[in-house]
């Protein structure tokens, strides 16, 4: 995938977190920029779309199939 270069600014306090948070994750600045940016713009996609609507006999399923996985 072409990649293009971008300035931002940014508090240094801010860019200290961000470097904190990239060395923890095992990836650089550049690559964790790019993640938090992708994972934002999903997470406002999803805000977007309405969920599914279940009815209570569908709901009463779903929660003994959980139960059914934690006893397991």
């Amino acid at each position: 995938m072409a990649k293009e270069k971008v300035t931002v600014a940014i508090s240094s306090s801010s860019l200290a977190l961000l470097d904190a948070d990239a060395k923890a994750s095992g990836l650089n600045r550049s690559e964790f920029v790019e993640r938090a940016v992708r994972n934002e713009h999903y997470r406002r996609l999803l805000d977007q779309v309405e969920g599914p609507s279940w009815t209570e006999d569908d709901e009463t399923l779903a929660r003994a199939a959980l139960r059914l996985q934690a006893e397991a």
